[in-house]
């Protein structure tokens, strides 16, 4: 059985590529022809601790002329955490300077450095985890006057930390 054509779909499997969608949005943006992506194996739906995500499948990854297995759920969540981290740090006035696969180096308008790390798929961070960190970010953090942020599911209530650590929220409305 062939695929049927894309009918102009290919920037849209590109972004995707790049960045799943949350199943609204993705809705939004292609409307009736989500349903038609989704059988013919262009993209595909994985359930995540964020929801419904949608991202690239077999036949979409052939289209964008690679051959490999599509992504997982874990790192499709992390994938769409990390942009969504991205958007709210610039909403909140941040400015990336340097981007990871699981952190973001940022700068606020006083000149202080901002360490983001994206906490998802692997579930609130342990106060060892924590500690590691703050150990090792420290020298900057201190010259800096900035702070270790932790992008959650939940705000997680550590208490004994150092107040150089913010959690910020996922939220279903992201910016």
């Amino acid at each position: 059985m062939s695929t049927p054509p894309l009918s102009g779909g290919v920037p849209y499997l590109e972004r995707l590529m790049h960045c799943p969608r949350r199943l609204e949005l993705a809705r939004a943006e292609l409307g009736t022809l989500l349903n038609d992506y989704l059988e013919a194996g262009y993209v595909r739906q994985v359930e995540s601790v964020l929801g419904s995500l949608i991202t690239l499948d077999t036949q979409g990854l052939r289209e964008l002329g690679f051959m490999c297995r599509p992504l997982s759920c874990a790192t499709v969540t992390d994938q769409l955490a990390a942009h969504e981290a991205y958007a709210l740090a610039k909403a909140r006035g941040y400015q990336p300077v340097f981007v990871s696969r699981n952190y973001l180096r940022l700068s606020d308008t006083e000149g202080r450095e901002h360490l983001l790390y994206v906490r998802i798929s692997s579930g609130l961070p342990s106060s060892a985890t924590i500690r590691t960190l703050l150990k090792k970010h420290a020298p900057s953090l201190r010259r800096t006057g900035g702070s270790l942020i932790f992008y959650v599911l939940r705000d997680p209530n550590y208490k004994g930390h150092a107040k150089a650590i913010q959690f910020w929220e996922v939220t279903n409305n992201p910016p």
